[in-house]
């Protein structure tokens, strides 16, 4: 059993194709409803292709654990990427928000050695993208969903908006950190 939501993340590897998709189709007719210890909690699934049309389920990501996040949580809108010396996950919960993992990338399966949140109040800061700017900096955004009830939010035009971007870094102590956006124009 394997989700396919969400596809994301695509990065190269020894000359192969890898994407990470979400795990929210699976976590609550499985991991919730049956009871299935195996897919409670937050995980994303690995797939590769050589040509980016076939592709090939190959194994859970990683390991959730419940000393980070709950068993209610889901990870979607995965993105992954080197950092300093280690690899970070960035993702959403549906009921937490965005939260990150950092760890080690080895033989096609992450390790996350520590843990953070985005998101401490509510959801709002939701769904994370990064790319690498001209300057070789990690720079990442996240979607802000507005608070709406359903009869404003069909009336409306627009609904939410994008974050300011922040600068990511690994700290000398590996925590990740994020500058403020007016440290961007420099």
């Amino acid at each position: 059993i394997y989700g396919t939501a969400d596809p994301s993340a695509i990065w190269v590897h020894e000359g192969r194709h890898y994407m990470l998709t979400g795990n929210l189709a699976v976590l609550h007719p499985f991991g919730l409803k049956k009871d299935m210890p195996e897919h409670k909690g937050d995980t994303t699934y690995l797939f590769v292709s050589d040509d980016l049309v076939q592709w090939e389920y190959l194994h859970p990501f990683y390991t959730s654990n419940r000393k980070w996040t709950d068993e209610d949580e889901d990870n979607m809108c995965p993105d992954f990427f080197a950092l300093g010396d280690r690899h970070v996950l960035l993702f959403i919960s549906h009921n937490h928000g965005c939260q990150y993992y950092i760890g080690t990338y080895e033989n096609d399966h992450f390790y996350p050695e520590t843990h953070g949140r985005m998101t401490w109040e509510d959801s709002g800061y939701f769904a994370p993208e990064s790319l690498v700017d001209d300057k070789g900096r990690r720079i990442m955004w996240a979607w802000m969903p507005e608070k709406w009830d359903h009869a404003t939010h069909q009336a409306a035009s627009w609904y939410g908006t994008m974050s300011l971007p922040r600068h990511l870094w690994l700290a000398e102590d590996r925590s990740l950190r994020m500058a403020p956006p007016e440290e961007l124009a420099s």
